[in-house]
């Protein structure tokens, strides 16, 4: 596997998609290249803040109805 490839691959491998033989082979290609190690290190980091925004509890449905309802009560 060749660095153009494995920067492909990355995001299949974050989400457990890659076959057996391309794992082997994304392995033993980031073990002996630290540009594209270093790439998915930044691609963890990226997706571990992303999945933090998912983490906030929802809004409620009526927050903007009841929102209104304030506004419309000071006015």
């Amino acid at each position: 596997m060749n660095c153009l490839e494995v920067r492909i691959k990355i995001l299949q491998f974050l989400f457990g998609e890659l076959t057996i033989v391309e794992l082997v082979e994304l392995h033993e290609h980031l073990a002996e290249c630290a540009e594209c190690k270093v790439e998915l290190e930044a691609v963890e980091i990226l997706m571990s803040g992303l999945n933090c925004l998912y983490d906030c509890e929802p809004v409620p449905p009526d927050l903007k109805e009841k929102i209104y309802l304030k506004l419309a009560e000071d006015l």
